[in-house]
């Protein structure tokens, strides 16, 4: 099972430990309008305007992933 979990949720955990500095650093360095994302393995910025050009859903399997995680 830890195995599984660290496989398949790593990447929400780094999200969760490496984007709020990057946003911190971000306000810091004067650069607004954009949020931090996960690429791949790495925490980027993205512009809003690109963030939410076009509406994105979450697939009903995956939510239900989540809301065993999170209820």
């Amino acid at each position: 099972m830890q195995a599984r979990f660290e496989r398949e949720y790593a990447p929400i955990v780094v999200a969760a430990e490496g984007a709020q500095p990057d946003a911190v650093a971000a306000v810091a360095d004067g650069d607004s309008g954009v949020m931090t994302a996960l690429r791949g393995t790495g925490i980027v910025r993205v512009p809003l305007v690109e963030a939410t050009a076009e509406l994105k859903t979450v697939p009903a399997e995956r939510y239900a992933e989540a809301e065993v995680l999170f209820g």
